[in-house]
């Protein structure tokens, strides 16, 4: 056995959690996957699209004593579009673990990463990203209010709060316009994706007279619902600004409400 310092392979995908606990990379878990003092990967690990994952690497010096200080260098090699890879470098601490961030695209693929440390064999791991199933919502509103209304408007804003939609008068790419006897909408959310949902009411002359707003994350998942989920907007009157007649003649979005989901 070389008297050099030997990169002992560790790389364990952590799905929405990570791992502080030293025991949690025990000598006969390491046995048991397969990957104790081994550079190879057996079999891909697997990630949906645009979700995160914690990338663990353990170094044993000959000896197979934890070496803290080491730098690990991590890469994503070949194309890996919208993926990222943060930390690229890390120094391995009293345990001997060396911890990065790996975030997948949006769309499907296999990501190839890289690990290295001075004086080792690189070690390469091999991720399948499979693509996430948009979440379907059937999205109604409600108004209890006494103003006219003509029409209601639904826009959706990815990875906005309602806050900023509703300070920003934000209007998203899918956006629909119709009649109370049109709801409720069918509305897709990719998997992993926040969006703040904002309705308005407005009278015939498109002046917005109550408004609302909900903010949803879609669940990542691969699994097809089997049906749609239901969120039903509040709306409350907005305040009218008054032209010099003192006729209303303007509408502002009001604050978000609680929403009403029903999976």
């Amino acid at each position: 056995m070389s008297l050099r310092s030997t990169l002992i392979s560790l790389l364990v995908l952590l799905l929405g959690c990570t791992t502080s606990d030293p025991s949690d990379f025990a000598d006969d878990e390491l046995a048991e996957s397969g990957l104790a003092r081994s550079l190879e990967v057996t079999a891909p690990l697997e990630l949906l699209t645009g979700q995160a994952a914690e990338l663990v690497v353990r170094h044993r010096d000959a000896d197979g004593a934890l070496v803290q200080g080491v730098p690990v260098d991590f890469a994503l090699m070949g194309a890996a579009p919208g993926a990222s890879l943060w930390p690229s470098r890390v120094q391995t601490d009293a345990d001997g673990l060396a911890r990065t961030q790996l975030r997948a695209g949006a769309s499907a693929m296999t990501l190839h990463v890289r690990a290295s440390a001075p004086d080792t064999t690189p070690l390469y791991l091999e991720i399948v990203v499979r693509e996430a199933v948009p979440t379907a919502l059937s999205v109604d509103v409600r108004y209890e209010g006494e103003r006219e209304v003509a029409a209601y408007t639904i826009t959706v804003v990815e990875e906005a709060s309602c806050t900023e939609a509703l300070e920003e008068g934000a209007t998203g790419d899918v956006t629909h316009t119709l009649a109370e006897s049109e709801l409720p909408v069918a509305v897709r959310i990719q998997g992993g994706t926040r969006a703040a949902l904002v309705a308005w009411a407005h009278d015939g002359t498109d002046v917005p007279v109550a408004s609302g707003c909900v903010e949803y994350e879609a669940p990542l998942t691969d699994e097809v619902a089997s049906r749609r989920v239901q969120l039903v907007i509040p709306l409350v009157d907005t305040p009218l600004a008054r032209d010099g007649a003192g006729d209303d003649v303007t509408g502002t979005l009001g604050m978000p409400r609680q929403a009403t989901v029903t999976p």
